[in-house]
């Protein structure tokens, strides 16, 4: 799965912006699930690719709609986050584990 993550003051100082952003990812998604070929051109030649090139390196990406994102943020977030802080924590990679996941995270823009 792939999303979009902003810097929090970034989003509460530009709400409508983030708002935006966020609609235009789901949008981005829509075109995906249905004009694959034009979209993985679209996004091939952003990175100088042909979309057949970028759709063999995009083959394994789950592409979340809103919905996906809403259950993912609803049920997964919170456990997924405690169990990848638990790994980063044992590899050196964190000191500690966050004592406040929510503060993480603001679900608001996909609601």
């Amino acid at each position: 799965m792939d999303t979009v993550g902003c810097d929090p003051k970034w989003l509460k100082a530009n709400a409508p912006a983030a708002k935006a952003l966020t609609q235009s990812y789901f949008d981005a998604i829509a075109m995906i699930n249905s004009d694959k070929e034009k979209s993985y051109e679209i996004m091939g030649a952003a990175v100088k690719q042909s979309g057949e090139q970028f759709g063999k390196s995009a083959a394994f990406l789950k592409w979340s709609d809103k919905e996906a994102n809403q259950k993912f943020f609803a049920n997964d977030l919170l456990p997924f986050m405690k169990e990848s802080a638990a790994i980063l924590k044992e590899a050196g990679v964190i000191r500690s584990i966050p004592e406040n996941y929510g503060v993480m995270y603001d679900a608001s823009f996909i609601k």
